[in-house]
C-alpha cells in the first residue's frame, strides 16, 4: 500500500506533475509533465498504523482486523488522490486548449508572413537582401529569446527556494512568539527585519518573471505543431477513461504520454535542424545568384 503526492509547478510552459510512493517508493510510478499549475499536494497517512486505523473512536470499525481497517484506509486514500489527479488533469487540459489557440494563432500568422516573404523575395535583389536580413534579425532574437527561457528558469529556481525559506521562516517566527513571549522582543525585531528583505527579493523575482511572461509564451508556440497537440489532448482524453479504472495503471499510461512527449520534442528538434540546414543552403544558393546577376550585368555594360 503506498500514498502519492502529486504537484504541478506553476512557471514553466512544460506542466510538470511529480507522482512518489509515500512508504515504498516504485521509481517505476514516478514521472513529470510540463509545468503551468500550481502545487496540489493531497492528504498522505501512514499505512498499518493502528492510531489511525479507528478516526474519531468508531467502535464499529475497532472490532474489524487490522489488515481490514487498513485497506478501508487505503481506499479511502485511493479516492482522494484519483480525485486530486482529475483536478490535476482538468487544469491540464485548460492549458492544453489555451495553448491550442495561441498555437494556431501564430502557425498561421507565421504562415502568412513566409507567405509574403517568398512572394517579395521574387521581385528583386534587393528584396532578397531585405529577407535574408530579416532572416538573421530573427534567428538572433530567437537566440535571444532562448536566453531569456533560460534567465527566467534560473529566476523561477531562486524563487522557488526562497519561498522555501519564507515559508520555513514564518513557521520559525511563529514558535518563537509562542516560545519566547515575554523577553524575546530583539529576537523578533531581526527576525521581523529578515522577513521582510526576503519578501522583498522575492517581490522582485515576482515582477521580473511577470516582465517575461510574454516571451515564454512566444517560446511555447515554437515548441510543437498544432497536430501534435491535438493528438496529445486525445491522448489525455483517453487517459482520462482509464484513470478511473486503477491509479495504478494511469501511473503507467502517463509515463507512456511523457515519452510520447519527449519523443516529439525529439523530432521537432531535427526538424528544427534541418530547416536550418536548408534555409543556409539557400543562403548560399542566394549570394551565388546575387554573383552571377552581377557577372551578367558586368557583361552587359560591357557589350
Amino acid at each position: 500500500p503506498h500514498t502519492m503526492s502529486a504537484s504541478v509547478p506553476s512557471s514553466h510552459p512544460h506542466h510538470r506533475l511529480d507522482a512518489s510512493a509515500n512508504q515504498a517508493p516504485n521509481p517505476a510510478q514516478s514521472s513529470s509533465f510540463p509545468t503551468g499549475q500550481h502545487p496540489i499536494a493531497p492528504p498522505q497517512h501512514t499505512p498499518g498504523n493502528p492510531s489511525s486505523a479507528a478516526p474519531g473512536g468508531h467502535s464499529g470499525s475497532s472490532n474489524l482486523p487490522k489488515s481490514v481497517q487498513n485497506l478501508l484506509l487505503e481506499n479511502k486514500q485511493l479516492k482522494v488522490n484519483f480525485d486530486v489527479l482529475k483536478k490535476q488533469y482538468d487544469k491540464l487540459r485548460e492549458y492544453h486548449e489555451v495553448q491550442l489557440a495561441q498555437w494556431r494563432t501564430s502557425i498561421l500568422e507565421k504562415a502568412k508572413e513566409f507567405e509574403n516573404l517568398r512572394v517579395a523575395s521574387s521581385t528583386s535583389a534587393e528584396t532578397l537582401q531585405e529577407i535574408t536580413q530579416r532572416y538573421y534579425e530573427e534567428l538572433e532574437m530567437r537566440k535571444q529569446l532562448e536566453m531569456r527561457l533560460d534567465q527566467l528558469e534560473r529566476t523561477e529556481h531562486v524563487n522557488r527556494q526562497l519561498r522555501q525559506e519564507l515559508k520555513g521562516l514564518q513557521r520559525e517566527r511563529e514558535e518563537e512568539n509562542v516560545r519566547m513571549q515575554r523577553d524575546s522582543a530583539s529576537k523578533s525585531m531581526i527576525l521581523e527585519q529578515r522577513l521582510q528583505r526576503l519578501q522583498q527579493k522575492h517581490d522582485e523575482l515576482v515582477s521580473e518573471k511577470t516582465h517575461w511572461s510574454h516571451m515564454d509564451k512566444e517560446i511555447d508556440t515554437l515548441r510543437a505543431s498544432l497536430d501534435e497537440a491535438r493528438v496529445r489532448c486525445q491522448q489525455l482524453d483517453e487517459e482520462n477513461v482509464s484513470l478511473r479504472r486503477g491509479v495504478d495503471s494511469s501511473l503507467q499510461e502517463r509515463d507512456n504520454l511523457i515519452l510520447n512527449l519527449k519523443r516529439d520534442k525529439t523530432t521537432f528538434e531535427v526538424k528544427s535542424q534541418s530547416l536550418q540546414t536548408e534555409l543556409q543552403s539557400r543562403d548560399r544558393k542566394i549570394v551565388s545568384l546575387e554573383k552571377a546577376q552581377h557577372e551578367m550585368s558586368t557583361d552587359c555594360d560591357k557589350e
